[in-house]
């Protein structure tokens, strides 16, 4: 008796978070979709953005197998969506490993991005992307604010 309800209490926390990350992921894919739609063509690249999409679409196609898998009770659904968190999480594991004892150059990545930003969006008539960094330039105290 005791085992059951344990075993419903998991399935139900596997349903709501679950439920939960995929509502989040849809959303975060909707706006980048919607970004792109509206941007016009030639403002800038659109790696970063396509690389968000299929990062949401994974997590979207994760979770939804975790929560299908719980309402189903499908054995290999659960299973995938375990094997898929275990490979998220040894490769979050892995980068941060790797950042820390500095193998991965993020200094380059993060400034070729702030440039590229600062070059293609940074004007008078982008007052969202202006109003960002000339906040993060006043609360640095630095770059000329």
């Amino acid at each position: 008796m005791g085992s059951t309800a344990c075993y419903n209490c998991l399935r139900f926390l596997v349903v709501t978070v679950s439920l939960l990350v995929v509502i989040a992921a849809l959303c975060m894919v909707t706006g980048i979709t919607w970004v792109v739609v509206n941007t016009q063509a030639g403002q800038g690249s659109y790696t970063d953005m396509l690389v968000m999409l299929v990062g949401g679409g994974t997590v979207v196609l994760i979770a939804s197998l975790g929560c299908c898998g719980a309402l189903t009770q499908a054995r290999w659904m659960v299973a995938i969506f375990c094997i898929s968190l275990m490979a998220m999480l040894v490769g979050q594991v892995m980068l941060v490993v790797m950042l820390a004892f500095q193998h991965l150059d993020y200094e380059f990545f993060l400034g070729e991005t702030i440039r590229s930003i600062m070059l293609t969006s940074y004007h008078p008539d982008n007052t969202a992307i202006t109003t960002i960094w000339d906040n993060i330039q006043q609360g640095l105290s630095c770059c000329g604010s």
